[in-house]
């Protein structure tokens, strides 16, 4: 939801394709997300107005603020700006590494 309302605000909506690819899941899964979306009154599918055969979700509201959505995404934002350079670099080695380990096992 976060990234549906963050492209929405910048005044770029976002596909479903772009979804998928963003959250590396299939457009299975995102038409699955969607329907949800929209029966939560979230966010709903509209097609493109430059190109019909392309869908656009567009969020209900449009004035909520991504951090109330997503608060956690939020804190750990703010975790990470207190981070010094050195350190930041420190723990994105060791997610890289644990990141490389994850796919090895899957």
């Amino acid at each position: 939801m976060r990234l549906i309302l963050e492209r929405a605000k910048s005044g770029d909506p976002i596909s479903p394709k772009e979804i998928a690819e963003h959250l590396q899941i299939t457009s299975a899964s995102v038409s699955a997300l969607i329907q949800r979306l929209e029966r939560t009154g979230l966010a709903h599918s509209e097609d493109h107005p430059g190109d019909r055969r392309r869908k656009l979700v567009i969020p209900d509201d449009t004035t909520q603020d991504p951090d109330d959505v997503d608060p956690l995404t939020a804190r750990i934002r703010d975790l990470a700006n207190d981070l010094s350079p050195e350190e930041a670099e420190l723990v994105s080695l060791f997610l890289r590494r644990v990141t490389e380990e994850m796919s090895r096992e899957c």
